[in-house]
């Protein structure tokens, strides 16, 4: 998981490092590369509302319909109750989604385009939940890799002849497979639903 985790921040790092030489984009062109900071609202209770940033390469295959790959990373912290038993179980994951994404887009204003779209999204997921638990002793929940589908829409604005702001929302939904282990006994928790709302706004370079 460190390996991969790895691979994907240096992803990330160079796609930074392009949109922070040049955040500009001219929408004739196809190809954009894009930074962004992001907003992950979980659906599930268990998980906190967290910050995080990713980056985006997107191809514009004719005027209105484009493909993008993006990467996204962040830290959901997990608190959990365990039925039956008194204490929590609680800890931090590192949390990737790779995304592959379909998207037409059009113009809806002056300098803006507005854009939807869905597609596949495969999570990478490091971290696991422990606590002690009276009856029971130590419980664990290690979480384990996820794949799912997530759907979009957003908007492009051109501040200037070179210079494009971006902001847009994104729904996932996918579970992460769990093990679940206690001292004495089983846990009731089974596959994690890792559902989230993302808000992203960041800014572009295009080719």
């Amino acid at each position: 998981m460190a390996k991969r985790i790895s691979v994907i921040l240096v992803l990330l790092i160079g796609l930074a490092m392009i949109s922070t030489d040049a955040y500009c984009r001219n929408l004739d062109d196809k190809l954009e590369a894009g930074a962004y900071g992001i907003l992950v609202v979980p659906a599930k209770d268990n998980f906190d509302t967290t910050g995080g940033g990713g980056g985006y390469l997107r191809y514009y295959v004719t005027d209105n319909i484009a493909i993008e790959g993006a990467a996204e990373y962040a830290q959901w912290d997990f608190a959990a109750d365990t039925a039956g038993a008194t204490g929590q179980l609680t800890g931090t994951l590192d949390v990737i989604p790779i995304m592959g994404t379909i998207l037409y887009a059009a113009e809806v204003g002056h300098s803006v385009r507005g854009y939807i779209g869905g597609g596949v999204t495969g999570m990478l997921v490091n971290g696991s939940a422990t606590g002690t638990l009276t009856p029971g002793g130590t419980g664990k929940i290690e979480f384990d890799d996820g794949i799912g589908g997530h759907i979009c829409a957003g908007l492009d604005w051109q501040a200037t002849k070179n210079i494009i702001l971006n902001l847009d929302g994104k729904y996932t939904w996918l579970t992460s497979d769990t093990v679940e282990t206690v001292d004495s006994g089983t846990l009731t928790f089974e596959d994690m639903d890792m559902d989230n709302f993302t808000l992203r706004g960041g800014a572009t370079y295009k080719f």
